[in-house]
């Protein structure tokens, strides 16, 4: 279930108290309105009534898909722990995807992934690959070195991905989906699809270390 309680905060800017309502868990499922809350960052942001300023706080939330059988942890600041919860041994969460993100972007990306049936594993290879500039391509303009690739949805044209430079969306793009098949075999060979059951954190230092 959702799990949310109210605290008190001070406004960064003008340092006023006020009202924010902290939510611990999210289960998409039986709340899909709270799904469209996390898509559109208003669960994570304060409204200071004194001064009308906005501040995003990505405080500790799991995110919880039965439908698509998997959990997001939300940890976005390093000194922050993720709450004790078991899923060792629990049948409950049998062929869940379990993921730990530090970031709002990240956890948004980890639900677009695992709605459209994908494996957040291949698309973090192919992140990898466009950070690299393998993927450069001079005839239709489009040049992916530098920046952050966050997957966007799945369409006939292929895999969208959008690139931000400086905090902005600066294109967009499709990778085709026979390129995404070739990522994924070659990591289902190196038994890197279907994970043990546990949360990892599947980002790029993840991918420089697992993937031969």
């Amino acid at each position: 279930m959702s799990e949310a309680k109210e605290v008190t905060l001070h406004c960064p800017k003008c340092q006023s108290e006020g009202k924010f309502k902290v939510w611990n868990s999210v289960n998409a499922d039986l709340n899909p309105e709270l799904r469209e809350m996390v898509l559109d960052d208003s669960m994570f942001r304060f409204h200071c009534e004194k001064c009308q300023s906005d501040f995003l706080i990505p405080n500790p939330t799991l995110y919880h898909d039965m439908k698509h059988k998997f959990m997001v942890w939300l940890v976005a600041d390093a000194n922050d722990k993720m709450p004790n919860f078991s899923i060792s041994g629990n049948p409950e969460f049998n062929n869940y995807r379990c993921r730990v993100v530090s970031s709002l972007d990240e956890l948004k990306e980890k639900i677009f992934i695992f709605e459209s049936g994908l494996y957040d594993v291949v698309i973090e290879i192919i992140k990898f690959e466009l950070r690299s500039g393998s993927f450069d391509n001079e005839a239709s303009n489009l040049h992916f070195a530098g920046g952050e690739y966050y997957f966007s949805e799945l369409t006939r044209s292929g895999l969208i991905f959008k690139q931000v430079t400086d905090g902005k969306e600066s294109q967009t793009f499709a990778i085709p989906m026979d390129l995404y098949n070739a990522f994924h075999q070659a990591a289902r060979e190196q038994k890197l699809v279907d994970l043990p059951l546990k949360f990892y954190r599947v980002d790029e230092a993840w991918i420089k270390k697992n993937v031969k």
